[in-house]
Order: structure tokens, then C-alpha cells, then sequence
């Protein structure tokens, strides 16, 4: 028998089962915590970092996707210095994405999107990290979908989805540094890789890095 544990959110008291993460015990309790690299079903890296919170004397943040409960923890999911540590997280991304988002298949619909409308950016600290946007091929070999790594957040859940869900293995995170992104072997066309074109890894993109071909940029 599973035992709950108690703790507090904001200052809410909340019970949930042991084992459960931060992020899932402030879901349970209507506790908005940003995410980008969480997808349910699939392990938690806490990649993205957007994440992040606060809990009672640990001096650092901890990625509230991976981070188990324990009892009596207080956390704080929002103040200050989180919002601000969000925001640069936030706004490195964006220092080398494609975010023409006018023009993007997914406006509307894309989480990063939906981040920086919820937590937003300086432009002018935005610019000061020389935004270069990546100007990479399109690959285009697959029938069903395309992947633009221009969009690419380097979030993982494709990798992860082929990997737990598919147990394919067709992507991986390929390259260091500024060059990291989504790849196949080899940085191979998907055609001429191994993926099976189940289509799960478009489905959980949570931009427009893998789209399917019916989705047509306006």
C-alpha cells in the first residue's frame, strides 16, 4: 500500500501519493508550473530548466519535474528570483531559435510559444546575446512529416518518445554545444535511417521541429 505524503505549495497543503514528483503534486492542486522537456508518459530529464523551484533550506532550485516529494517539504513555485531565472532560461532559448512565429505551422499551439506569452522576455538583453537563428537544412525525406532543426529546443522528448515508447531508437541528441540538436545515426535523412514513421515523436513535439507534411506553413 502506497502511503501519501503531505507537504505545501505556495503555502497550500497538499497529499499525494509517495513517490510522486513536485510537479505532479502541484498539478493535483491546480499549481501552475511551467514546463517544456515534460511529457507525460516518458521519464523527466529536467532539461529545459524552465521548471524550476524553490523548497524550504535547500539553497539552490530544483527541477520540480524530477524532483520526488517528501514529507513536510514547503516549496515555492513562484517568486522573484524564479521568474527571473526563467526568464534567462527562457530567453536563451530563443537566442538562436527560429521564432518567426507569424509564419510558424504551429502559432497557437506551440508550448514555447505559450511560454513566452506567460513569462516573457527582455529584447533588450535578448539582443545582447548576439541572436544568431540556426540556418540548417530542412529534412524533408520522410513522407509523413518534416523536421526543421531551426526549431529544435534540444527538449528530448523525441528521443525519449522512440526510445520508451517505440523502443526504435531512430533519434538521439547529436552534436555539443550551440551545435546540439535532434538527430538521426549518422545524421542521416530520416528516410534512410531507422524510423518505423510511427508518427509519436511528431505527435509530442511541442514545436515545430517535427510537423507532419498536412500541416503547410501559411
Amino acid at each position: 500500500m502506497t502511503n501519501d505524503i503531505s507537504l505545501t505549495i505556495n503555502g497550500l497543503a497538499v497529499k499525494v501519493p509517495e513517490g510522486a514528483t513536485i510537479l505532479e503534486a502541484a498539478q493535483s492542486a491546480g499549481v501552475y508550473i511551467p514546463t517544456l522537456c515534460h511529457c507525460p508518459g516518458l521519464t523527466s530529464e529536467g532539461t529545459c530548466r524552465i521548471c524550476l523551484v524553490k523548497i524550504e533550506n535547500k539553497k539552490k532550485l530544483h527541477p520540480a519535474c524530477r524532483t520526488p516529494v517528501k514529507e513536510g517539504m514547503a516549496v515555492v513555485t513562484d517568486d522573484a528570483e524564479i521568474e527571473r531565472v526563467r526568464r534567462v532560461t527562457l530567453e536563451l532559448l530563443l537566442s538562436d531559435h527560429d521564432f518567426n512565429c507569424l509564419l510558424c505551422p504551429k502559432s497557437g499551439t506551440c508550448r514555447l510559444q505559450e511560454l513566452v506569452n506567460r513569462i516573457g522576455f527582455d529584447e533588450r538583453r535578448l539582443n545582447r546575446l548576439n541572436r544568431v537563428a540556426k540556418d540548417l537544412p530542412v529534412d524533408t525525406s520522410n513522407p509523413f512529416f518534416d523536421f526543421n532543426p531551426n526549431k529544435c529546443i534540444q527538449c528530448g522528448i523525441c528521443v525519449r518518445t522512440c526510445r520508451e515508447i517505440v523502443g526504435v531508437h531512430a533519434i538521439d541528441m547529436g552534436y555539443r554545444g550551440y551545435e546540439l540538436k535532434a538527430s538521426t545515426f549518422g545524421d542521416k535523412p530520416f528516410k534512410d535511417s531507422v524510423c518505423v514513421s510511427c508518427g509519436e515523436c511528431v505527435e509530442r513535439c511541442p514545436v515545430a521541429a517535427l510537423i507532419p507534411k498536412k500541416m503547410e506553413y501559411p
